[in-house]
This record gives structure tokens, sequence and C-alpha cells, in this order.
């Protein structure tokens, strides 16, 4: 895989890459997500993006955005070359000034998708061909464009119904999405999917590589650090986490994230 550009700082990771042989570059596309946003353009390949269980073909020139903890995929033609420019952030990363588009951010509840985007095109490039001395500037302020940009011309990414080629792992995530924040067990998804608990357990691990509960656990401590950040509030990350007591969420928070909520906000102040 070659690198033709790439960024990176505590709120911002950008990068633009190709594969001329996917399949020789030993690229894995298996289903992931991260604790951010990312802003993800196809340039060229064959190949089709699973997001939360929706498939979605892509073609040159086509944007995604999505949300911090939505589980995706890219399921690409090894023998394609494959380009793309990805463009991961912390909603945090904007300033006062620009506030309103992280609270525009904060209102979507799916990913989005804008189809042969030339605009956003024109942003992501003005970011590979600035300064390096500039290039985290120029990111801020072409990442407030293209916010602008998607919400005008993109729809959301919500089609419940299509669950690409595993049907079941959609099925799943749909549930703990729909049931993130309430007290629920295997026992509950099982009865609800009329499938063994186990069966439905061992299923997701292969596809995804963390067992259901450490999953849902893992995209409700992300949920509560976006709003941490957001705010500026340990408290109000605590308040989005769903979990019944501060210390439970500090030890988990800081097995994941490996520092302490204040460490993680104290951290943010400073760089800021």
């Amino acid at each position: 895989m070659s690198i033709l550009c790439e960024y990176r700082d505590r709120e911002i990771y950008f990068h633009h890459s190709r594969s001329e042989h996917p399949r020789a570059d030993n690229l894995s596309f298996s289903a992931h997500f991260h604790d951010c946003w990312e802003l993800y353009y196809f340039i060229s390949g064959e190949g089709y993006m699973s997001v939360e269980g929706a498939a979605m073909y892509m073609e040159s020139g086509d944007c995604l955005l999505m949300r911090p903890a939505e589980t995706h995929a890219m399921h690409i033609n090894p023998e394609q070359p494959y380009e793309r420019m990805a463009l991961l952030f912390q909603s945090s990363v904007f300033s006062c000034q620009l506030a309103p588009l992280a609270a525009r951010l904060d209102t979507y509840k799916h990913a989005r998708v804008c189809r042969s985007d030339d605009f956003i095109r024109c942003c992501l490039e003005l970011i590979v061909n600035a300064a390096d001395s500039e290039r985290r500037a120029v990111i801020v302020s072409m990442l407030g464009a293209m916010i602008s940009r998607l919400s005008q011309s993109s729809s959301p990414v919500e089609r419940p119904d299509i669950y690409g080629h595993d049907r079941l792992t959609g099925e799943i995530i749909a549930f703990v999405n729909e049931h993130l924040f309430c007290d629920w067990n295997l026992d509950t998804l099982a009865a609800a999917l009329y499938r063994d608990k186990s069966y439905l357990n061992r299923h997701f691990k292969s596809a995804v590589g963390t067992t259901i509960c450490d999953y849902a656990k893992k995209k409700r401590l992300i949920a509560a650090r976006q709003h941490m950040l957001l705010h500026r509030s340990v408290a109000a990350g605590f308040a989005k986490s769903g979990f019944g007591d501060y210390s439970t969420f500090w030890r988990q928070y800081k097995r994941m994230f490996g520092c302490s909520p204040t460490d993680d906000l104290a951290a943010l102040r400073d760089d800021g």
C-alpha cells in the first residue's frame, strides 16, 4: 500500500492511500469501528462498503460520513487497484466559531452517504496539497466546508431491511444499537432473534472480532467519550455512558482508552 499523504494528531488522522494490488498488500477489511467520526472518500476500485450491516456499492466520487462506533467494512475486489482518502476526527476539533457544525453532527443518528461529489474531492485535494505546517488548519477549515456540504446533499444510511451478505450480524448490530443504554443480556437478545445465545456470540465474534457484550460496552464508552469531549465535561460523559455508578465507568473507560476520563479531558484542554 502506498501512502500518498498522511497527517495525524490527537484529534485528527488523515490519509490518502492507494493499493495497486490489494491482495498482495494483505489489506484487512474486516468489520471494525472507531472512537471518532470518519469521512471516507472512494476514488477507485471495485467493491462495497457495509455500515451497520447495510451494503452500499461504491463508485468513484462517493463519500461516506460514519459516526463514532458505527461498524463498517470495505469489501474490495483484490484484483483491482484501490484508492481512497479517509479523514478521522473528533467533534472537539471544531472551535467555538464552528460549534454549530459540531451540534449538527450530534443530530445525525446514522451514517450519511453523498454520491459522486466533486466538491468534497476538491476539499480533500486542498488538504493533500497543503504545506505540512498548515495542514491541520486546512483540514479544520475544509472539514467545516465538507460537513456543510454533506448536510445539504447527503442522505442517511438507514436501511434496516438490507444486511449485505451477513444478515444475522446486521440483526445483532441493530438490536445492540436500539437497546444500547437499556438493561439487557444475551438471553434477551437470543429470545428476540429466536437463536441460541452461544451460537449468536460465536457468529458475531467470527464476523466482528469481539463478543456481543464487549462490543456493546465499547460502543457505550465511545458514546460517552464523544459526549464528554464535545461538552468538555466528565459528568456529561458519565451521564451518557449507561453505567450505573461512576467507579465502574471510570475503570472501564481507563481500560479501553488507556487513561481516566479526567486525564483524557485534561489532555484535550492542554492541547487546545
